[in-house]
């Protein structure tokens, strides 16, 4: 006999074929707006910039330590010769040991000086980086789970309280036509009541439940958590990719383990965003203005409830037929419902 998740994903699919592909509100930004998914497209912009700085700074180092060395080699390729005897000849008085001493130490004050002009520039934008890797720390524990998102979302909500009240005594059958509308008309606040409401259920009651908190959550927020993943993996990314950048602006050459944890940490980001990497992703993406919402009044949210409530209602033949089949099957027990 199907499990519980294999009959909400059911009737999840029911009740989006009969919504005739209405189209599900984007998650709200979380509480405190510090971890909402526009801060982290921000904070990816940033990231992405803080990277392009770096690799800038290396471009300079590199393309002004070419020039020097270009310009020392030929100086001391032509300083240090005796005058040619009567066949042309040159001698070189410095003789090969000690020119190309010369040349080194040139080289290495050449050095000096071109990292000199950028070192205070590469490290403040590698300091940017090193607060940039806590931010994404704390991003990813706020969008560690799609129950947790959809807690967060709607903490501050109004809607969200009106319907915890009306559900406070609600069982499992109530429940399940609250988590099934929720799903349908893309309520948060709802759903957020409902997964509530089921964490105080008693034991034998969960038990009883026809789905899983996960699952609901998931059908609403799992969009806004795949956006989430892509920019703090890329984010992740552009930090290991800038300090390598900035390693190398300062003149210090990458090694084979920095090769191998570039290519590992490109391969990890792939299979977290399920695809390859481009370079488009590195590029500024946009960040949409967030809607300014109305107040909400109690009389809204009950006027809100009500309806809802009534449409719950209008899904009693389909709920009381999988709950008749739920006690014939023995998969569900009488008085379950209280």
């Amino acid at each position: 006999m199907a499990n519980a998740k294999d009959k909400i994903s059911a009737g999840v699919a029911k009740l989006e074929a009969e919504s005739s592909g209405t189209k599900i509100p984007k998650l709200a930004n979380l509480a405190g707006r510090r971890v909402g998914l526009p801060d982290l497209k921000l904070h990816r912009n940033e990231t992405m910039t803080i990277l392009a700085n770096l690799r800038g700074l290396r471009e300079k180092t590199v393309e002004a330590m070419t020039s020097r060395e270009q310009a020392i080699r030929e100086k001391y390729a032509n300083e240090g010769w005796a005058s040619g005897d009567r066949d042309g000849l040159r001698t070189d008085i410095l003789g090969s040991t000690k020119r190309r001493k010369l040349v080194d130490r040139a080289l290495i004050a050449a050095q000096r000086e071109v990292v000199a002009r950028v070192e205070s520039e590469v490290s403040e934008n590698l300091r940017k980086l090193s607060e940039s890797k806590a931010y994404i720390a704390s991003a990813r524990t706020a969008w560690a789970s799609p129950v947790s998102v959809l807690m967060r979302s709607t903490l501050s909500s109004p809607t969200r309280a009106t319907y915890a009240a009306n559900l406070s005594n609600s069982g499992p059958v109530e429940l399940h036509d609250a988590a099934m509308a929720a799903v349908r008309n893309g309520d948060h606040a709802l759903a957020a009541a409902v997964l509530a409401r089921v964490d105080r259920l008693p034991a034998s009651s969960r038990k009883s439940l026809a789905f899983s908190k996960s699952d609901v959550a998931e059908a609403l927020v799992s969009d806004d958590m795949a956006q989430a993943v892509e920019n703090l993996a890329l984010s992740e990314l552009a930090i290991l990719l800038g300090d390598q950048e900035g390693k190398e602006a300062v003149g210090k050459k990458l090694d084979a383990g920095d090769t191998l944890a570039r290519g590992s940490a490109q391969a990890r980001v792939a299979a977290e965003i399920g695809r390859d990497l481009s370079m488009a992703d590195f590029d500024p993406v946009d960040v949409p203005a967030e809607p300014t919402k109305p107040a909400e009044s109690n009389e809204t949210n009950e006027t809100t409830f009500a309806a809802n409530f009534d449409a719950w209602r209008a899904m009693d033949a389909w709920s009381d037929s999988w709950w008749a089949a739920g006690l014939a099957g023995g998969w569900l027990e009488a008085g379950a419902e209280s």
